[in-house]
């Protein structure tokens, strides 16, 4: 009950592993406990299998039992909030967070005797990122379905190419927010891969009704965020894989010595006069591009040609530009 009420989605099959049981003695707990007014609905879905859930609107809080916070939880508590705040200003979750930071306050202030929430706001800044405001309907839809496990159809227009798509049908995994950007991870059906989209693309969202279509879908047990992430600086998934290897100057050796700028960033050779080569392994050449450029005379591509080829052309026409 607690993981269905945590927004779990469970089979018969998915209960006999979580409890040890077989399928008769899970049929026969989800019987009892609907009995004794339990909100458990059921739904056949993929492969006819039926699916046992709790509506999102039914779902009891977690917090029922009395908050016991020790000072140094009720300052990383409230930093917390702080932080969220600039990710989720874009999103219609903001509203919902200061909401229920407003009812913690209270409690928070009577468990704290050196702790002085107002007088924190002058201690900490995380100021705000600059992210087109996205549309309530996209995100709300979008997040049920992501909880429900249920496909999605949309119309998309890509900033950064400008190709355009209509009607596209995805299977929603997970929201995720990369530098200022939020993204939904998605498997595309028309590509038959996992893709990320933009959510300021993504306009004329619908879930799909299963009375046309195949409307549900299975999460893959092998599907890891931080593994879809780990190569890109970023960068929108399904570009072409690279490995960047970049020469940087000596008077920056030392960031590079201190600071991981990407999970794959090695070292690969140290020059005799204080020079270094980093590699990287990295999927699509645009964001690498960026960071490549922030470093201005610090750094220089030594592969892939791609790369280098990009970085002469927008140089020469840099130059142009101030040439007067």
């Amino acid at each position: 009950m607690e993981q269905l009420h945590d927004g779990r989605i469970f089979s018969v099959d998915d209960l006999c592993k979580e409890l040890g049981r077989s399928g008769r003695t899970v049929r026969r707990i989800i019987e009892e406990l609907c009995r004794e007014g339990a909100p458990i609905e059921s739904e056949l879905r993929s492969g006819n299998k039926k699916y046992f859930y709790i509506r999102e609107e039914k779902r009891r809080s977690a917090l029922t039992h009395t908050l016991n916070f020790k000072e140094d939880e009720v300052l990383a508590l409230w930093v917390a909030i702080q932080a969220a705040r600039s990710a989720l200003a874009p999103t219609p979750l903001l509203a919902p967070l200061d909401s229920a930071f407003s009812s913690l306050r209270t409690v928070l202030s009577k468990q704290s005797e050196s702790f002085h929430i107002p007088n924190q706001a002058q201690h900490w800044h995380f100021g705000s990122a600059p992210s087109v405001q996205l549309d309530p309907e996209v995100f709300n839809i979008l997040r049920k379905a992501i909880a429900e496990r249920q496909s999605v159809r949309f119309d998309y227009n890509a900033a950064s190419s400008g190709a355009e798509s209509k009607n596209r049908k995805v299977d929603p995994y997970s929201f995720a927010l990369r530098g200022t950007t939020w993204m939904l991870v998605a498997r595309c059906h028309t590509k038959s891969k996992k893709l990320d989209f933009a959510l300021a693309d993504i306009s004329n969202v619908r879930l799909c009704d299963p009375k046309e279509e195949q409307a549900y879908f299975d999460f893959p047990e092998d599907f890891d965020l931080d593994l879809h992430f780990r190569d890109r600086f970023n960068a929108l998934a399904g570009g072409k894989p690279y490995v960047v290897r970049l020469l940087v100057e000596k008077d920056r050796v030392r960031y590079f010595r201190r600071k991981l700028y990407h999970p794959t960033q090695q070292i690969e050779e140290e020059h005799g006069d204080g020079r270094i080569v980093v590699s990287y392994e990295v999927v699509g050449l645009h964001e690498i591009r960026s960071f490549v450029q922030g470093w201005g005379v610090g750094v220089t591509v030594l592969e892939p040609e791609e790369l280098v080829g990009m970085i002469k052309t927008e140089a020469d026409q840099l130059v142009s530009r101030y040439e007067y």
